[in-house]
């Protein structure tokens, strides 16, 4: 089996990093020596992909229409994180929806990234009684990271709504 050695330097003096990841970011120098001397640059290399999963995901609350989300941004990723996606379905079998989230910072996230906010949204116009399955992803300009652990949830409330009319005739 050949491991091939990552970053490579070929006999023309290129550097070669396949398969370049977040840990690839960093200075890199070149020297070029000769009978004349010696001379060095350096480069900073910040290699960018998509945001890390979002981390601590759980809901807070469970509203007859709505459930109260919160979490905390994972690594941006080296570019700066854009926006939020949770997706959710009702049940086992129903379809992947999905929505944007307008989110809201609150306190310094414990465990989670250094300094990292901690992120709350409600997800609203749900079903009275049902579960949900749901998940999270981060979006920065290079991509959407991948998914948060999938949650089960369930709003509250009984589905069946009884209606009771009475009809009094009025005499004339």
């Amino acid at each position: 089996m050949v491991h091939l050695v990552r970053p490579q330097v070929n006999g023309a003096g290129t550097l070669t990093i396949t398969e370049a990841g977040a840990e690839d970011s960093g200075n890199y120098s070149c020297t070029a020596v000769n009978a004349h001397g010696s001379d060095t640059i350096v480069y900073s290399v910040s290699v960018q992909v998509p945001p890390s999963p979002p981390t601590q995901f759980r809901v807070l609350e469970a509203g007859y229409d709505a459930l109260q989300l919160e979490w905390a941004p994972g690594h941006d990723g080296g570019s700066p994180l854009r926006g939020f996606m949770v997706h959710y379905k009702r049940g086992e079998g129903g379809d992947w929806e999905e929505v944007a989230a307008a989110v809201t910072a609150g306190a310094t996230a414990s465990g989670g990234t250094s300094g990292s906010k901690v992120l709350a949204f409600r997800l609203k116009d749900l079903s009275c009684g049902s579960k949900y399955q749901l998940y999270v992803t981060a979006l920065n300009r290079i991509g959407v990271g991948a998914p948060s652990q999938t949650l089960t949830a369930e709003t509250r409330g009984n589905c069946s709504l009884i209606i009771k009319l009475t009809i009094n005739p009025q005499s004339c």
